[in-house]
């Protein structure tokens, strides 16, 4: 499953159009989880994680493993980063 976050201080181009309450990640959250929950994928491929702390214990209470890849992108001021998650029941990290 690829899923891309929306970087929590990237939501600017969308406060025209969307309600405000909506575009904030404490919001989004539980909906991001619970969609992820629902697709039940074995292998996550995560993009603009800009609140990994809060989304890690969420996915491993779903039983998935995290990669965090290392945040080295940056758009107006805001570094974000990719991350993988896996069921370690399925697959074996080498890397």
């Amino acid at each position: 499953m690829s899923y891309n976050l929306l970087a929590a201080d990237l939501t600017a181009p969308f406060r025209d159009y969307c309600a405000k309450e909506s575009l904030k990640f404490a919001y989004r959250l539980p909906r991001i989880i619970a969609e992820i929950e629902t697709a039940n994928a074995d292998i996550l491929c995560l993009q603009e994680v800009s609140k990994l702390e809060e989304l890690e214990p969420e996915l491993s209470k779903l039983g998935y493993t995290t990669l965090p890849f290392d945040p080295n992108f940056a758009k107006n001021g805001t570094y974000f980063t990719s991350a993988m998650a896996y069921k370690p029941e399925k697959y074996e990290f080498l890397g």
